[in-house]
This record gives structure tokens, C-alpha cells and sequence, in this order.
């Protein structure tokens, strides 16, 4: 907390209600972010008091209180001014004033050049901070915010979806027997190393009823999907330079990467007719009403009626048509209007 002026003008019931409100707003956001815990009460609220006495020409020293002294740890001041609080007390334990310890010194320059501080924040914000060392190198976020049962957690969680269908259920001391887990939509059980692992997790983080299982499987099932996600992303970047994070669709990551790897450079149309030829040839899948009988009728007929309509009946079987058309040579440029003798021969 900030330190304050009390003053014998000053209300105390009213510095006293300011003080806990700030404790309580700050609880109220850090049990916001999904931290799990909750404010009870406040047991009681320490007020430190200090003799106050304005600086008028020298400074005014305020000694540290013991609970913080007896820490022996290096205490950083937070300079919202000039954030360089952390500097000074490196300087401080460097070159100390032993004439007199108890007063404010100022270091002249010969002291600021003895260590080179450019380009480093005091204190220095964790996106700047050095990275891990080589055991924590491969491990994402995802694992680091697990528990310490992060090998029982390193897997899919199961769940009795078909089971759970009311929130009464959430009340349930324990969970349910291997039958309750049955996949009516995939019409199959699950293993029995399957729900002893369910068990143990449910035992080992000694939870109460169904509805904190359900926390941790979550959690869990998140988290798993962002480390597989981030580890997409890491082999991406390494082997592309390339972050799908940027990307809407797979295929507008996979026409990128075709595009590094190939190091190909496509001539971009200048002819607007041509861009919209294209634009009007691309199709999606087909889609139609097929007639269940259908009669033909053209010269190669037997029963042949040259006053009916001339049909011919194709029997087609066609796969992977994607997979041809992408198997094909690409235009890259030169592109130019073609006559009418245009024949399939030619195009394949």
C-alpha cells in the first residue's frame, strides 16, 4: 500500500475504509483472472506509522521496517518517475556511504559508469527477461500453469457426457461407474485403463463431487489443445517463418508455405477480364439431384426416335479429383487470351 499523510485534521474511519476497499478491489480482480482462490475475511490490517516530517532543504530518512529487513532480500522500490529505484540500490551496496549511512546520496558519474546500464529497464519486464534454461526450454505455458501432477494431467481427460444430463448431478460424492461412460453418439465404452486413470485423477487432486472434476478436465482438454497448437506454431516458425496464428485456413498457410518453399514468384493479372475468367471458373463441390431412371435416345440406339430430344447416358467414375487438378502445373505468368482450338489434350 502507498503511504500516506495522517495529520490531526485527517479522518482516520475514512483512511481506514479507503485502505480496505483497495485490499478488497485488488482481491476481487485477482480472483477474476481464474486464479481459484477466493477472500474469506480480512483477519486484521497493519497500519505502520512513521514520524512524519516535510523535506525542507535535506532529506528525511524512514527506517525499514524488520519483518521487511529481516527478509534479507533486495526490497525494489517501485519509481513510478523514472523506474530506476533498482539501479541506485545496486550502486548503494557497491560504492556504500559509510560517513552516513543514514542519509540520501547522490552518485556522481565516475559511480554510473562503472556498469554499463543502457538499454536495460529497472525492473526489467518479463517479455525481456532470459529464457529458461535448457530443461524448461521445451516445456509451453500450458504446462507451466498445471500442478505439480503434471504427468497425470499430460493426457485427454474422459468424461461421462451421456451421463451427465442435469446439474444434480454435479452434487455426486464420486463418479460413476464404468457403464455411466458409455459414448451413445460413438456407440462404445470406454477402457478400463481409461476409467481407472478417471479415478485416479480423481483421487489423486481429492476432489469432492462431479462438478470439480469437471474443472480440471476442462482445463485440462484447453490447455493440452494450446500446447499441441504452440507446438504447431514452433515447428512452423523454424521451418517456414511462418506463424499460423496469422492465418484464417490452413490452405492460406499451406499457398504460403508452397510459396517459400518453392521460392516461385506468381505474375499478379494487370487485365481485369482475365481475373474475373478465373474468379467464375472456380467451383466447390458438386452438388445435385440425380433422376433414379433416365432413358437415351440418340443414333446408337436401337429403339432410336430422331423427332425425341438426343440424350446420351455417361457412366463416370471419377476420384481424387482435387488431388489431380493439384498434381498439375501451375501458371506462374505470361498469361495471355487463348484462340478457340482450345482441346483438353492441350490443357493436360
Amino acid at each position: 500500500m502507498p503511504n500516506n499523510e495522517v495529520l490531526q485534521e485527517t479522518n482516520l474511519v475514512r483512511l481506514y475504509h479507503n485502505m480496505s476497499e483497495k485490499i478488497v478491489k485488488e482481491s476481487e480482480n485477482f480472483e477474476g483472472t481464474d486464479s481459484s482462490w477466493t477472500l474469506d475475511e480480512i483477519l486484521r490490517l497493519e497500519v505502520h506509522t512513521n514520524r512524519y516530517s516535510k523535506v525542507s532543504g535535506s532529506s528525511s530518512f524512514i527506517e525499514v521496517p524488520k519483518q521487511i529487513t529481516k527478509t534479507k532480500a533486495i526490497i525494489n522500490v517501485i519509481n513510478k518517475k523514472d523506474s530506476q529505484c533498482f539501479m541506485w540500490s545496486i550502486l548503494a551496496a557497491l560504492y556504500p556511504n559509510i560517513s552516513t549511512p543514514k542519509k540520501t546520496s547522490s552518485y556522481p558519474p565516475p559511480y554510473l559508469n562503472k556498469l554499463n546500464f543502457d538499454g536495460i529497464s529497472f525492473p526489467t519486464p518479463l517479455n525481456e527477461k532470459l529464457q529458461h534454461n535448457e530443461d524448461c526450454t521445451d516445456k509451453s505455458p500450458a504446462r507451466v500453469v498445471m500442478p505439480s501432477e503434471t504427468n497425470l494431467l499430460l493426457r485427454k481427460g474422459v468424461f461421462p457426457y451421456d451421463y451427465f444430463d442435469s446439474f444434480e448431478k454435479c452434487k455426486d460424492s464420486c463418479l460413476p461407474p464404468i457403464s455411466k461412460f458409455y459414448n451413445k453418439l460413438n456407440e462404445e465404452a470406454i477402457s478400463v485403463k481409461d476409467y481407472n486413470y478417471a479415478c485416479k485423477v480423481f483421487n489423486e487432486f481429492h476432489l469432492n463431487n462431479l462438478d470439480e472434476y469437471c474443472d480440471p478436465y476442462v482445463k485440462t482438454d484447453v490447455l493440452l489443445s494450446t500446447d499441441l497448437f504452440e507446438n504447431f506454431r514452433k515447428i512452423c516458425m523454424q521451418t517456414y517463418k511462418l506463424d499460423p496464428c496469422w492465418y484464417f485456413t490452413t490452405p492460406a498457410l499451406s499457398w504460403d508455405t508452397m510459396l517459400v518453399h518453392t521460392k516461385v514468384a506468381i505474375e499478379l493479372f494487370t487485365d481485369y477480364d482475365m481475373l474475373r475468367f478465373i474468379e467464375k471458373g472456380i467451383r466447390g463441390g458438386i452438388s445435385q439431384c440425380c433422376n433414379h431412371y433416365a432413358i437415351a435416345n440418340n443414333k446408337y440406339m436401337s429403339n432410336f426416335n430422331p423427332d425425341d430430344e438426343i440424350k446420351y447416358l455417361m457412366y463416370l467414375d471419377a476420384n481424387n479429383l482435387y488431388g489431380f487438378s493439384m498434381s498439375k502445373y501451375l501458371p506462374l505468368k505470361d498469361f495471355v487470351w487463348s484462340d478457340n482450338n482450345l482441346t483438353l489434350n492441350r490443357i493436360f
